[in-house]
């Protein structure tokens, strides 16, 4: 009796297990048909499938430009005016028609307000905590300064592009397309520069973007790369589409010149891990050593650009201003001593890129902690 029994609780157990096992095997079935090269295909599922637009629209189809309802939030110092105008004269291409300008200190808000824009285009200074750095200021920022002036809201710095890959999608058609989503993250194409006059017009992925939100959901910036928005429902995610899938990308060029590098070097206020060595640049180059920035130039400068991008052009820099910031903050013994080490460093460097992480499955940190100075090259390789 009581072995008939234990055969009866052994089959119900392996039967348990028969059941388990095919619900896990469902269950992964279905996590895979969820699964694309972008993301989730459920976050690329719209349910209104065409994003029509109403009788009463102003902004007819065809004359529906790219970015028309955006407004773009950004940051400005004094290091920032050689590239100002190649910045707004892009976005201004593209449709925007309010820049949100944060600074942290009358100067820069006097060269803000007297720079001659393209019409029709307006400027608005947000003033930013002086005491603190701009990134911690842009956090501390109310957004109620903002909000009510475009319906949609871009948060980009001077170095980033918004670039479409299609005609036929603005940012108002595709937020009417996902009524239900607060913002969505634009992914970098990284397209390092050294040469502003020889243009590289392709790029690689980043591992990073940046965010554009439903103004009137905008609760705070929560990062450089997010704003704070509330949940689609009550401890519910907020779902972010992948928009490279849907034609747009975010030019990131980490440097739009050699010069450009070394004023950020020298003049920076952010905190983060590549300028923890800020203003040291004359005594590492005379030394024959590099600065953290500008070891992590060349490791980028290397990678393999496999993207071809319309990558906005770069011959709109202000040179003669470039030439004139530099003059003032190091001399033109240093600068050049700075560019040879940087060129050394760089040809050594490719002789072992193999070895080095690979981007973009990295980060900032670890590619700072892998990356060998100068001196280490120069005794690997005897040079």
């Amino acid at each position: 009796m009581w072995k008939r029994r234990i055969r009866a609780l052994l089959g119900l157990g392996r039967l348990d297990a028969c059941r388990e096992q095919a619900r896990v095997q469902n269950r992964d079935l279905k996590l895979l048909s969820t699964i694309n090269g972008f993301g989730a295909k459920g976050l690329l599922r719209s349910t209104t499938h065409r994003a029509t637009p109403s009788m009463d629209d102003p902004l007819q189809v065809e004359e529906d430009a790219a970015m028309a309802g955006v407004q773009v939030l950004t940051r400005y110092c004094g290091i920032e005016a050689p590239y100002w105008g190649l910045f707004v004269t892009h976005y201004h291409r593209l449709g925007v028609r309010q820049l949100q300008v944060c600074v942290q200190n009358d100067r820069d808000a006097a060269e803000v307000e007297s720079w001659n824009y393209p019409e029709p285009m307006t400027v608005q200074v947000q003033r930013l905590r002086s005491d603190v750095p701009p990134d911690e200021g842009l956090r501390l920022l109310d957004p109620s300064c903002y909000r009510h002036d475009a319906p949609f809201t871009l948060l980009a710095d001077c170095d980033e592009y918004l670039q479409p890959l299609r005609s036929d999608l603005s940012l108002r058609r595709w937020f009417e397309l996902f009524p239900e989503r607060a913002q969505c993250s634009v992914p970098w194409v990284m397209c390092p520069v050294l040469d502003p006059l020889h243009e590289q017009p392709r790029g690689f992925w980043g591992n990073h973007g940046k965010p554009i939100a439903r103004s009137e959901w905008i609760e705070a910036v929560a990062s450089d790369h997010h704003f704070q928005v509330p949940p689609v429902k009550p401890g519910g995610r907020i779902l972010s589409t992948p928009m490279a899938s849907m034609g747009w990308v975010l030019v990131h060029c980490l440097s739009r010149s050699f010069e450009d590098t070394l004023l950020r070097q020298l003049h920076t206020r952010f905190t983060c891990v590549k300028n923890t060595d800020r203003g040291e640049i004359v005594s590492r180059v005379r030394s024959g050593d590099l600065p953290i920035r500008l070891r992590v130039l060349a490791y980028f400068s290397l990678q393999e650009r496999y993207l071809d991008v319309p990558v906005p052009s770069l011959r709109g820099i202000d040179l003669a201003a470039q030439t004139r910031l530099l003059q003032g903050c190091l001399g033109e013994s240093d600068q050049q001593l700075a560019r040879e080490v940087f060129e050394e460093y760089r040809r050594l460097l490719r002789r072992c890129l193999q070895r080095l992480p690979t981007y973009p499955a990295t980060t900032f940190p670890d590619i700072v902690a892998a990356l060998p100075s100068p001196h280490e090259l120069r005794e690997l390789y005897g040079a």
